[in-house]
């Protein structure tokens, strides 16, 4: 059967090619002091921990139309038989779709908005301070607590660069300039770990924190 555009679309392929650099350094400081004093502190800790991550992404796509707009089919180009036995499919066609390119396809720029769009950077800084108390104390001659309790402040500094887009006179999307969009907050994020020790195995954790979770950070672009 003939390969075509099936479904309308004004094209018979479709490639798309990105490129992606992505950059993560991070570096901790930690001090540790014991409290050889205290009937309930063990020890304590303080650090501070920063975090830099770049990610740069170049995207294009091309739209692909069939040579001169003759279909294709399998005898005139050249494929193997690949087994997808292994999940129950049997035997299928197999090629490799970008030596095509020239003898049977050609190319065709037609950037979308969206296409357009992907092309972006994003740092992320990212400044933690901590601090954390350590305790073991007996509570009665039979209960003995031990844990921790900490809190973290957490500074965050991101930007993203990006494209804004148009349509120029013939309808089609091109980039229209530059764009930078950001953000910096902060956040306090206490937490809580405590284990109460009765003896013979029995213990009662008690446990609570307040935590942060990011988005993914492709999400934070320009875009």
């Amino acid at each position: 059967l003939p390969i075509s555009d099936a479904m309308g679309w004004g094209r018979d392929g479709r490639m798309d090619v990105a490129s992606t650099v992505d950059t993560l350094k991070s570096g901790r400081v930690e001090l540790n002091r014991l409290v050889e004093s205290s009937d309930f502190l063990r020890s304590y800790d303080v650090g501070f921990n920063v975090t830099r991550r770049n990610k740069d992404r170049g995207y294009i796509a091309h739209y692909l139309d069939l040579k001169n707009g003759a279909p294709l089919s399998l005898n005139n180009v050249p494929h193997g038989i690949a087994s997808f036995d292994y999940v129950g499919l049997g035997d299928m066609v197999s090629f490799n779709a970008r030596e095509l390119l020239g003898d049977y396809l050609v190319k065709r720029y037609m950037p979308s908005e969206n296409d357009l769009m992907k092309n972006y950077g994003v740092e992320e800084n990212v400044r933690t301070y901590y601090a954390k108390a350590n305790l073991d104390m007996d509570v009665t001659d039979t209960v003995r607590l031990r844990g921790n309790v900490g809190v973290q402040y957490i500074h965050t500094e991101q930007s993203s660069d990006g494209p804004t887009v148009k349509k120029d006179a013939s309808g089609q999307w091109g980039i229209a300039g530059g764009q930078t969009v950001g953000s910096s907050y902060g956040d306090i994020l206490p937490s809580m770990n405590l284990s109460l020790d009765f003896g013979d195995g029995l213990l009662l954790r008690l446990a609570a924190a307040k935590t942060l979770m990011r988005g993914p950070i492709e999400s934070m672009g320009a875009y």
